[in-house]
């Protein structure tokens, strides 16, 4: 999500039927996640490529995954989209390029196979009308 390099026009018909391979070029706000969510375990949620100049921003946690994805480019947000209902906010100041937010995995194996997923904003004016950037959506099953 957020805005992006564009990698050009492409005429699909000169191409194919050759290979076309979709590739992210790293440039827009995105969430990884370092470690497995396995019971007891702590994962770092880690936001990247947060643009110079953001001032805050937030990871957003919850257990449902809208897919497809809200489009939000009638809030203000044009190219971004969210991916998670956001049931709890942690949210983090004044970043570098990298923010890091822990989620503990509960020790209980009553939550063997509970879905969790988590995504990024950034609060990064002017890129948006809104002021505000969104990354992908990730997907962690506790237990696996």
């Amino acid at each position: 999500g957020g805005p992006s390099m564009d990698p050009g026009a492409v005429d699909l018909s000169a191409v194919l039927p050759a290979t076309i391979a979709v590739v992210n070029d790293g440039s827009g706000l995105g969430l990884e996640a370092a470690g497995s969510p396995s019971f007891g375990s702590v994962v770092s949620l880690d936001t990247v490529n947060i643009p110079s100049g953001t001032q805050f921003g937030a990871t957003l946690i919850g257990l449902t995954e809208f897919n497809p994805a809200i489009d939000l480019t009638s809030i203000g947000m044009p190219g971004c989209f969210q991916y998670v209902d956001g049931l709890a906010t942690l949210i983090f100041l004044a970043p570098s390029s990298v923010a890091s937010t822990p989620f503990a995995v509960p020790a209980n194996p009553a939550f063997l196979g509970t879905i969790v997923v988590a995504q990024s904003v950034s609060f990064s004016p002017p890129l948006t009308p809104l002021g505000a950037i969104s990354s992908n959506g990730l997907r962690l099953v506790i237990g696996n």
